[in-house]
């Protein structure tokens, strides 16, 4: 009763209980036959409960079972054939219905509720054909691609679908049924806040311009972006779509000044970009000059953006972009490129509606209402007594915050990654599901702590009329998750799933309003509520087409680390890739690039079985388990006419730097301990104690000790 189709192994029994639990069902039962494309497909067969009416099947079927184990087509029967012994034949039933034609094919809309939900569907995934029974998920939908169409469905429905429904109504006819019984709730669009001299900031403006004051000669905030361009270029056109941007844009011509104690945006009329032309005679120069682009921003000054483009030859250019995060955002970015394009084609772009400066304000008078008091008390609740995430660093935490930071890319297959998105379906998971679950395990084991808190970004634009706005939207989610030993990774990933809708059904509040609230008491040189990060980031959010012109994007070489450690992580057509970014005051490049190799073993663990321990989840390479396991009982020979103390002392001057005692928050290098034992020394000679004495020690267990 145990079948594979396309990769997935699926009980027949359990796809037959769903159907039969559904109303006006007597009897089921599925079979998997092979088809004409030489495919195995499920398929259901029927017997109705009286009479010949049958229910809508796929309807009920969607939201309960993954798409895979939907059957491709349903047969109503009169009565189930049976064997001698009174069980079902399956062998005896009959041809299914549409047997050429099994495939899931296209589905057209049938009500005017499900002809306007394929049309925000298509929009939001970018797709020209979508059927009734296409899964969102299976068409690249994504957590943040499901906020957008939560509040696209809001602003053209009058619908406020929760977030988590998506997942369980996963399909463009399940969802409309889910619509039709829910209340209207009518969309209240966001007015323009009258005109003033200057603006509140937004609670994310805030915190981003406290960071800036801390670090206020680095580029730790800064956003760069580099387009390479080989074709004919019109430089004058492209200068003036930078200029037009600027000037289409509130929050690229805003600078941010201190009015009565408080810092207040102001919003400048017009303004002309910072836009410098360079000539470079060969490519060993380009490094060199795309470093020394990136210059920190002054905030009282506007624009918070400049361009320059870097001429290689008459038909080979760079195009760099540089922001302060205080102005835009990773969706901004995308927004901006898009229609930097498309105003070098000369298409005209439609006027914006709102601006920046409304939404700060509009955000400011949501929060005096106590709109968000619900988020306010799960996030208190979610949040209370956090731990510290205690990594094993290679060097002593700088006393002040620093932001200078390195990279180790790492790939994770195409085999892997298509694992991966079986493991999606058969859970109803996303990759962002999947991924923080594997990155909170490595924490886990690396830290040796069962409680462990993600930081996330969330899109923070959750109101339909903030899509096409640039500015400073995002905020930042805590994902806290127990990692504990005896659960297995399947159950461990619902929590993870749990932990993560809930946390995006209440992203509107303020991260900023929260740490606050929680009270924690942090050392400046560290993060407030988590030190670690995760990044999922989409590749395919704008397209670069411009006339006469090949376009691709290029990375700058921008070394900064907000945090301790952070995991960017990017879907392509190769497989999945990694980038850990890390703070270099505290790590290695070697440790990350191991930890790198620790977590995709770790992926592989979890492809090879969903249902492994995570006490068993194995994080080593096959060379480091043969070298620990050759090694294992092997003497190794040491100086034996040294004494402990000489070979710690000698140890001491080779390496001072290193960590030699861990206890908490406290930490001793060897240089630091090997003082303090010289002191130590001193002081026992001082009383008179001489070699070969023996001396009492009390104390309890610590780096005194």
């Amino acid at each position: 009763d145990q079948v594979k189709i396309r990769g997935y192994r699926i009980e027949l029994g359990e796809v037959e209980a769903v159907l039969r639990n559904i109303p006006g069902v007597k009897e089921a039962a599925v079979v998997a036959r092979e088809t004409s494309s030489d495919e195995r497909e499920l398929f259901a067969y029927i017997v109705p409960q009286k009479g010949d009416g049958l229910p809508n099947v796929h309807l009920h079927l969607a939201g309960k079972l993954p798409a895979y184990m939907i059957p491709a087509s349903i047969t109503k029967i009169n009565k189930m054939p049976l064997t001698s012994s009174g069980k079902l034949d399956r062998s005896a039933l009959p041809e299914p219905m549409n047997m050429a034609d099994s495939a899931h094919t296209y589905e057209p809309p049938r009500t005017i509720i499900e002809s306007e939900l394929t049309a925000i569907w298509k929009n939001v995934l970018n797709k020209k054909q979508i059927g009734i029974r296409d899964d969102f998920f299976h068409l690249g939908g994504q957590s943040l691609k499901a906020a957008t169409l939560v509040s696209r469905i809001h602003k053209k429905l009058n619908i406020q679908l929760p977030l988590s429904e998506v997942f369980i109504y996963p399909t463009v006819e399940s969802m409309a049924a889910k619509i039709e019984s829910l209340k209207e709730q009518t969309f209240t669009t966001i007015a323009p806040a009258q005109s003033r001299e200057l603006y509140p900031l937004s609670f994310s403006q805030k915190r981003m311009y406290t960071l800036h004051q801390l670090e206020e000669n680095g580029t730790g905030y800064n956003m760069p972006a580099a387009l390479e361009l080989h074709g004919k270029l019109d430089r004058q056109r492209l200068k003036q779509a930078v200029t037009e941007l600027v000037n289409r844009h509130e929050s690229l011509r805003t600078s941010f000044v201190i009015h009565n104690g408080e810092p207040m945006q102001q919003v400048h009329v017009s303004l002309t970009p910072e836009f410098t032309e360079l000539q470079i005679e060969s490519k060993s120069q380009l490094k060199q000059t795309m470093q020394s682009f990136i210059q920190p921003f002054v905030l009282t000054n506007a624009p918070l953006l400049r361009a320059c483009l870097i001429v290689l030859e008459n038909d080979h250019h760079y195009l760099l972009l540089d922001m302060h995060h205080i102005a835009a955002d990773g969706v901004s970015m995308s927004t901006l490129i898009q229609e930097f394009t498309d105003l070098y084609c000369g298409k005209t772009l439609h006027p914006l509606k709102l601006q920046y400066k409304d939404f700060a304000v509009w955000q400011k008078e949501q929060f005096a209402r106590q709109l968000f008091s619900k988020q306010e008390d799960y996030w208190l609740k979610q949040l209370s007594g956090l731990p510290v995430l205690e990594l094993p660093l290679d060097k002593n935490r700088p006393l002040l915050p620093d932001f200078s930071g390195g990279t180790f890319e790492a790939e994770i297959d195409r085999e892997t990654a298509e694992r991966l998105h079986r493991i999606m379906s058969e859970t109803g998971c996303t990759l962002y599901m999947v991924l923080l679950a594997a990155y909170s395990i490595l924490l886990s084991k690396l830290s040796g702590q069962k409680d462990i808190v993600v930081g996330s970004p969330a899109a923070g634009r959750r109101h339909a009329d903030l899509e096409p706005v640039i500015g400073l939207f995002v905020n930042t989610l805590a994902m806290r998750s127990q990692p504990e030993g005896e659960k297995s990774f399947r159950s461990y990933l619902q929590e993870i799933k749990e932990v993560a809708l809930t946390a995006y059904e209440h992203q509107d509040y303020p991260f900023e309003e929260l740490t606050n609230k929680l009270g924690t008491q942090r050392e400046l040189n560290r993060n407030p509520l988590f030190d670690a990060m995760l990044v999922l980031q989409s590749s395919e959010d704008f397209q670069l087409e411009l006339p006469g012109l090949a376009i691709s994007s290029r990375k700058l070489p921008h070394k900064a680390s907000k945090f301790d450690l952070t995991l960017h992580a990017e879907e392509n057509n190769e497989g999945i890739r990694c980038c850990f970014e890390y703070s270099t005051a505290l790590f290695e490049h070697e440790t990350v690039a191991r930890w790198a190799n620790h977590f995709k073993e770790l992926l592989r663990s979890i492809t090879a079985d969903t249902d492994v321990k995570l006490a068993d989840m194995q994080m080593l390479g096959g060379s480091e388990q043969r070298m620990l396991l050759d090694n294992m009982h092997h003497l190794s020979d040491y100086p034996s006419n040294k004494s402990l103390p000489d070979l710690f002392e000698n140890w001491a001057k080779e390496t001072p730097e290193h960590i030699a005692v861990v206890m908490d928050d406290h930490r001793l290098t060897y240089r630091e301990l090997n003082d303090q034992a010289e002191r130590a020394a001193a002081m026992l000679m001082k009383k008179g104690v001489r070699s070969e004495q023996i001396v009492g020690l009390m104390t309890e267990r610590s780096p005194d000790m």
